[in-house]
């Protein structure tokens, strides 16, 4: 059954661009993702939190752990990773990264991204540095979209060469040889 009443926020609203590319929620607060920044709802009125004229092109809500003190929201955009700090601004994790395609947490909140045809990397906050490896197995090391299952699988969208999860150390490929109807993924598992 349809909802019988819809809310839209537009720019009306404060939102920076009709155009949002995610949409995540941190203690019931909505955060988006747009090509002009990110913004957030606040008393009824989207208010910019930074990256301003920037293409922030995901989000994701990452829970306290391994080193973030609280649950925070991380952003991706076409000149790296950063996270968004108690104090209200962002701060960049690692060096500058320009081929970030996909990003992810796990339960421990350690961050996982994908990158334009160069496989997974994982951060490290003791030596602030991206953890870079090429993955052996998969049919396309170009991954769009990243999902962690409850069993802690790794599960990969690739934009040319089907669906992977990695449990453990082995990898599994989804293709139209096994089923998919098209080896074409960029989206959310």
């Amino acid at each position: 059954q349809a909802p019988a009443n819809w809310t839209q926020h537009t720019v009306a609203n404060g939102l920076p661009t009709n155009e949002i590319n995610e949409i995540v929620v941190l203690n019931s607060v909505p955060y988006a993702a747009t090509n002009l920044g990110a913004s957030r709802l606040v008393d009824g009125n989207w208010e910019a939190i930074g990256l301003n004229n920037t293409p922030v092109l995901a989000l994701e809500v990452v829970e306290a752990g391994q080193f973030f003190s609280e649950t925070t929201v991380v952003a991706f955009t076409r000149d790296g990773v950063f996270w968004f700090t108690s104090q209200g601004f962002w701060s960049r994790l690692g060096p500058r990264l320009t081929d970030v395609s996909a990003l992810t947490a796990d339960d421990e909140g350690r961050l996982w991204i994908g990158r334009a045809d160069r496989g997974l990397a994982t951060y490290s906050e003791s030596t602030d540095e991206w953890n870079l490896f090429e993955i052996n197995s998969p049919a396309s090391n170009n991954f769009k979209s990243l999902a962690l299952d409850s069993k802690g699988r790794l599960w990969c969208a690739s934009q040319f060469g089907g669906i992977h999860m990695l449990e453990g150390q082995t990898w599994t490929n989804f293709n139209k040889s096994n089923g998919l109807r098209s080896e074409e993924h960029t989206s959310e598992l």
